[in-house]
């Protein structure tokens, strides 16, 4: 047993047990770091799937906002009977956490939570201005603008959507262009905090 072990301790000082030893150590760096790179693009591939159906999600109830939206913005009375869900915010309720986390685009989560943002505060008003103080045609007044800006802020949205995922075919409504990048748009305050991307937009100052 004592020869044995002095043989191989000479034969792994030789130049030959040298080099198998460090090709095989080589060999061994080689399978983790492959290993790693798969473990890597299989997590970044699976963020990308779950990131395409988070924001398939949001544009179905971005569109059917809008649809909404265009018809009080053709019968504006109407608004001021509209019921407390005319327009749904619980898909992106369910999602924004997650969004915050996948959507790196820190400007396209911003604008998407600008909307919803928006959408939350005309529910607001209007559900906290039933009483009969507030005349219906004060309350369409004040509300019919901002519908309109919901509907300029649906198609910024969607554009920063559409940047990811095609539109779906079963959505047959006028094609959306993507927002350009202008000096108009980039932000050129501090970057909001993370609380402020996860539960929605920030105002502005």
């Amino acid at each position: 047993m004592t020869e044995w072990l002095a043989e191989a301790t000479r034969w792994l000082s030789s130049s030959i047990g040298v080099a198998v030893v460090g090709a095989l150590l080589g060999l061994g760096v080689f399978i983790a770091v492959v290993a790693y790179l798969l473990s890597e693009w299989g997590e970044r591939k699976q963020r990308k799937r779950e990131l395409k159906g988070l924001l398939r999600i949001v544009e179905i109830e971005i569109a059917g906002n809008k649809r909404q939206l265009h018809i009080f913005d053709e019968h504006p009375a109407w608004v001021t009977q509209a019921p407390d869900n005319f327009l749904q915010t619980k898909a992106w309720e369910d999602a924004r956490a997650r969004l915050a986390h996948l959507l790196r685009n820190e400007k396209q989560f911003d604008d998407i939570a600008r909307y919803y943002w928006n959408v939350q505060e005309v529910k607001r008003y209007l559900l906290d201005n039933t009483d009969a103080e507030t005349s219906e045609e004060h309350r369409q007044k004040h509300v019919t603008p901002q519908l309109r800006l919901l509907l300029d802020l649906s198609d910024v949205a969607r554009g920063h959507i559409r940047k990811h995922i095609p539109p779906p075919k079963y959505l047959k409504e006028e094609s959306i262009p993507a927002p350009s990048p202008t000096s108009e748009e980039t932000p050129t305050d501090t970057p909001s905090p993370w609380w402020s991307r996860l539960f929605g937009y920030r105002r502005q100052g």
